[in-house]
């Protein structure tokens, strides 16, 4: 007879013949009459209920207007910190060139050696990587001379350099002052203590030195909405889902090892027995008491009903919806970078070069604020460069297959006058006399056995 768990005591069994079951436990309040929990000894827990609940699980970091929550889900959740930080990679690591908009020509090699000096990369991309995830930051621009709030700054940082540069967050400058037509003049900076890393102290600096990175406003404030407020309710799904299969499988181990007997166990064979079935695999098993082991199956949770991965697909193809961003890249499927360059993906190139025109206003303005005052100029960012050359070789393709389909009824001469090219001796003859310009036709050439195919009279067999 075959058993399936879980298994109950009943009350017209002899006290004699009490079994003893150990079952699919999932904490003490779950547990059913007539079990009993697998002995355990030394740090062996492997029947003890989960204890530990991941902070990104809990409710409490599902408040899309927290700040403390928009940081944590841009830091901790895997697909927070892709639309966050990813696309903050991919937006600044390319760089940019500052070009004449008359000559095409690049200008302005010695800012982008102030840049370079000042590592504006790592903080206008720090600037913005808080943009996104909280919906607004703040790059300073200060004299050396002001006091630095840096954590990383290096020795030779202040060497010959004027300005340096700093990026905060909402959460460590806090706008304490607006001005009359609301915009942001003092912030509270937090700050550290030097009694201590536990300790902080508080400092306030003038927005005079400060720019402010919005993308995405939502009404007239200094404020923005973050940049996985739009996919932020999938994202706590897909964290809900997740947790639910790890603690399913953790606890019921997604089934049990079941071990069948005829008769009365001794003390010796239960003791192996449940000694073996510690080293097993699963961390739940149930022991029937027989004269001797019958047989050692294996009972899946195979009858579910619930597709978790096609509800999984249609979570996150809202995540990619509300991201912007292909889901193959999102989720790290594909090899290719964000910006599209590798996976030549048009969806990816054209956000990430949307969120680069945005952010040119925050680049100039940087470059006011160190002195230049030059405002003729374009900024061309190097992410087009990445696709260039193959699109240009598409596109010469194409031209080529099209000139070629127009052989069949132009005369050479004409195609080549679409070129503006010179005319070719020959070239006004008739299409019909044009020789054939398919490519990548081999020549045909006689069977090398052919010979062997005909008769003594020389006529094929």
């Amino acid at each position: 007879m075959s058993w399936l768990f879980p298994i109950r005591k009943t009350p017209t069994e002899p006290e004699q013949d009490v079994r003893t079951y150990g079952l699919l436990v999932m904490g003490e309040d779950y547990r059913q009459e007539g079990t009993t929990r697998t002995p355990s000894s030394g740090v062996d827990r492997r029947n003890y209920p989960t204890n530990f609940v991941s902070e990104m699980i809990t409710g409490q970091v599902w408040d899309v207007e927290s700040l403390a929550d928009r940081g944590k889900v841009a830091r901790y959740d895997p697909q927070g910190y892709n639309i966050v930080w990813g696309i903050a990679n991919a937006v600044y690591d390319p760089w940019f060139k500052f070009i004449d908009p008359d000559t095409k020509e690049e200008i302005m090699q010695d800012v982008q050696a102030e840049l370079e000096r000042l590592d504006a990369q790592k903080w206008l991309k720090l600037a913005y990587g808080y943009e996104r995830a909280y919906g607004w930051s703040w790059l300073r621009v200060a004299l050396v001379s002001a006091t630095d709030y840096r954590v990383d700054t290096l020795q030779h940082d202040t060497v010959d350099v004027q300005f340096m540069l700093d990026a905060f967050n909402p959460e460590d400058a806090k706008v304490i002052a607006l001005d009359e037509n609301g915009i942001p003049s003092l912030l509270q900076l937090h700050l550290p203590s030097d009694t201590g890393e536990t300790k902080s102290r508080y400092e306030e600096e003038p927005t005079k030195t400060w720019i402010l990175m919005r993308t995405r406003p939502y009404d007239r404030s200094y404020k923005g909405m973050p940049a996985t407020g739009s996919s932020w309710d999938y994202m706590a799904y897909l964290r809900l889902i997740f947790n639910s299969i790890a603690n399913y499988s953790q606890k019921i181990g997604l089934g049990a090892f079941v071990i069948k007997t005829r008769s009365a166990m001794t003390s010796e064979l239960k003791a192996a027995i449940e000694n073996m079935a510690k080293d097993l695999s699963s961390n739940r098993y149930a022991l029937i008491d027989g004269r001797f082991i019958e047989s050692l199956d294996f009972v899946g949770a195979s009858a579910s009903s619930i597709n978790f991965g096609e509800f999984i697909n249609v979570l996150m193809d809202q995540v990619a919806a509300g991201s912007m961003i292909p889901k193959d890249i999102l989720t790290g499927a594909s090899a290719g970078a964000i910006s599209g360059s590798e996976l030549n993906s048009k969806e990816a190139y054209g956000m990430v070069s949307k969120e680069q025109t945005k952010q040119n206003r925050y680049v100039r303005e940087l470059v006011y604020r160190l002195g230049y005052t030059e405002t003729n100029y374009l900024i061309e960012w190097n992410t087009r460069y990445a696709t260039d050359e193959k699109e240009a070789a598409d596109v010469e393709v194409a031209k080529v297959n099209a000139n070629i389909g127009r052989l069949q009824f132009m005369t050479l001469n004409e195609v080549r006058a679409r070129e503006n090219l010179e005319n070719v001796e020959g070239g006004d003859e008739s299409p019909n006399a044009q020789p054939d310009f398919s490519i990548g036709m081999k020549e045909q050439r006689p069977n090398k056995d052919e010979n062997q195919n005909q008769n003594p009279e020389g006529k094929n067999t």
